[in-house]
């Protein structure tokens, strides 16, 4: 690497670590999060291994977060891991990239995920994602020097990076069954490459062998491998009933590769606009924006690699559409309801395919076209640090107030952030969780509310995300009938504060 390719990767690697500790506290803590703490800090009379080795979502990303604890428990420590991780993908990334399709298009990549939204998001939590996304670029960097030449400088550093990989999150394999197609057929099949492939895949399983039993006794293996005939399970049987999987659940999947999850209409939001038409409706000029640019860029990257021969535009087909394709099938098979961070694996692909359609426009157009794509980022990215309409739930800010506000005898409500808001409350006050499913009967919830909150007189009804817990309003009616609705606190993002009294 020549000093002027050094100095740039240094000022984007720094640039992409200042984006992701930028305002990296100031979102409250969320669900997913608490849950990698509770995993991650162990109790009074246990020990690191004791929660380690039952881990199989993230047990690497686990530990690093409790040697940091040590030093401090604030938000923006805690997270400070993913950013760091965030920052060093960017890095090999670019690395990567250069590799496989070229310098001028891997500069134009790297500089993409540096400021991509939805990497930034995923760098400023307490999850394993970020981690999942370095370990898959960094052995992806390997992975394609593999392809080239095959020595111990490249087989070690791949075997622990795609074990760090699974370490991380397990949908890693989505990579890993992608690379094993790559590698087998490259240049075409022989016996010899696919038992070159056996033993580096029996290395990979030998780094993550403390954690092969649990999965398999996590895993279901014959429930996931015999097949669900069409129509077998009911709404109620699967994993979030109608919702584990929707016809639009692919084309958002593009969506959120191509700005994040922060322009045009916000998650919260989705979640009562939930038809294409009221999506439409209400966001349709910054979703046909992005369906326009985004999708003509990707289908003329395509065509670009394809015009350059060999084989990179099968190997970027396979990188995004593998992954999507079996995460697919575990949908099908109710082991997995659909997410776009299940993907996030597939995210850095598609960004070069991008660049690659921007590279391969004339100048007159490359130019105008790469400014609006940037812009379209940055509006997307700017939303995300300032525009409360797509921030985390604030109940960080409900615990505070409602312990700067209630007494010793009074009782706190909180389905769905339950968890987030104990983590925060600092008072001992029973918070109590209570949720109302669709088509409960009055009398049941009446009888459910008295039952477990029949000692209280004053209640703190935290709502919010209620379409996880009371979607029809039945939870505010019950509670309607038996107190009485003195104050409601409003201000906090997502969240809703309201005060009862018997």
């Amino acid at each position: 690497m020549n000093r002027k390719d050094a100095k740039f990767l240094v000022t984007l690697v720094l640039a992409s670590l200042a984006l992701r500790i930028f305002k990296i506290g100031s979102q409250s803590l969320w669900v997913d999060e608490i849950i990698t703490l509770g995993k991650s800090i162990p109790k009074p009379g246990l020990t690191i291994w004791d929660y380690l080795k039952y881990n199989i979502q993230g047990p690497l990303h686990a530990l690093v977060v409790y040697c940091i604890h040590f030093v401090s428990t604030s938000d923006a420590w805690l997270r400070l891991p993913s950013a760091v991780a965030g920052a060093a993908s960017v890095y090999y990334f670019y690395r990567w990239t250069e590799i496989w399709l070229g310098k001028p298009i891997a500069r134009l990549a790297a500089v993409m995920l540096a400021v991509h939204p939805f990497h930034i998001q995923y760098s400023q939590e307490v999850r394993a994602y970020s981690f999942l996304v370095f370990f898959v670029t960094f052995s992806g960097y390997y992975f394609h020097r593999m392809l080239v030449r095959e020595t111990r400088k490249e087989i070690a550093p791949y075997v622990l990076g795609m074990g760090f990989a699974a370490l991380s999150n397990f949908s890693a394999a989505f990579i890993y069954a992608v690379q094993s197609i790559i590698y087998v057929v490259r240049r075409g099949f022989s016996a010899q490459r696919l038992l070159r492939w056996i033993l580096v895949s029996l290395a990979i399983l030998v780094a993550i062998s403390p954690w092969v039993y649990r999965i398999y006794v996590v895993i279901d293996v014959p429930k996931l491998v015999t097949p669900v005939k069409p129509g077998e399970l009911s709404e109620e049987e699967r994993l979030r009933g109608g919702t584990t999987i929707t016809p639009s659940a692919v084309p958002y999947l593009l969506y959120t590769y191509s700005v994040g999850t922060t322009l045009g209409p916000s998650t919260r939001e989705l979640h009562t606009q939930t038809t294409v038409v009221s999506v439409l409706k209400e966001h349709g000029l910054w979703v046909i924006w992005v369906a326009v640019v985004f999708g003509f860029l990707f289908v003329t990257g395509f065509w670009s690699l394809w015009r350059g021969g060999g084989a990179r535009p099968a190997q970027a087909a396979l990188y995004i559409f593998v992954p999507l394709i079996l995460l697919l099938a575990l949908c099908w098979q109710n082991a997995k309801a659909f997410n776009a961070r299940y993907l996030l694996v597939s995210l850095p692909v598609y960004v070069c395919v991008v660049s690659a359609g921007l590279r391969s426009l004339p100048g007159i157009l490359r130019k105008p076209l790469t400014a609006l794509v940037f812009l379209t980022l940055l509006i997307s990215l700017g939303n995300y640090y300032f525009n409360p309409r797509y921030a985390k739930e604030d109940v960080r800010g409900a615990a505070r107030y409602v312990s700067a506000n209630i007494r010793e005898s009074e009782c706190v409500l909180a389905p769905t952030v339950g968890e987030v808001f104990q983590y925060y409350f600092k008072k001992r006050n029973p918070v109590y969780i209570v949720n109302a499913p669709a088509g409960t009967p009055p009398a049941v919830l009446d009888e459910r509310l008295a039952r477990t909150m029949g000692k209280c007189d004053v209640v703190w009804y935290v709502r919010s995300r209620e379409w996880d817990n009371d979607p029809s309003g039945e939870l505010s009616l019950a509670l309607g009938r038996i107190y009485k609705e003195t104050e409601r606190v409003y201000g906090m993002t997502g969240v809703q504060l309201i005060r009862y009294e018997r």
